[in-house]
């Protein structure tokens, strides 16, 4: 099952629906159109930021306590991404092919960089320790860094 942990959050992707579990006395059933196949969250010590992945597309939700923003879609022309966030907030997507990067700040997406013609199938995009940078690990197990211009 795609999952996210952090501090007093579990993020679960069953099928179509997500679950985000605060603590025993609080679930949260978000449900998306196609299945969840992954979830990434942003850096720690930042505004918790879930970017869900489906088969359909990416969706962004901002968590600020108990409340939880209405999912935002993004990536909707991408085939099978793969995503991650930069330590600097940045929301990273890439598919074969191609791939977008959002900024996320102020509870909106902002699309700041398209890619095309891009050449590898990705299994991973990492964070790095710059906030502006993010790695790749390829299905052929090459390891690539990107610095966001």
């Amino acid at each position: 099952l795609p999952t996210h942990g952090r501090n007093d959050l579990l993020a679960v992707g069953y099928q179509n629906e997500l679950l985000l579990i605060r603590g025993a006395d609080q679930i949260e059933r978000i449900e998306f159109s196609s299945p969840i196949r992954q979830i990434v969250g942003s850096a720690l010590f930042t505004r918790t930021r879930l970017a869900v992945v489906t088969d359909n597309g990416t969706y962004v939700l901002w968590l600020q306590g108990r409340s939880t923003s209405q999912p935002i879609a993004c990536g909707q022309d991408l085939t099978q991404p793969t995503a991650g966030f930069t330590l600097g907030g940045h929301l990273v997507l890439l598919a074969r092919g191609g791939g977008e990067i959002y900024e996320t700040t102020g509870a909106k997406l902002t699309l700041s960089h398209t890619f095309v013609n891009f050449n590898f199938s990705q299994l991973a995009v990492l964070q790095t320790s710059e906030s502006n940078e993010f790695g790749v690990i390829t299905r052929a197990g090459h390891v690539s860094v990107h610095r966001l211009g």
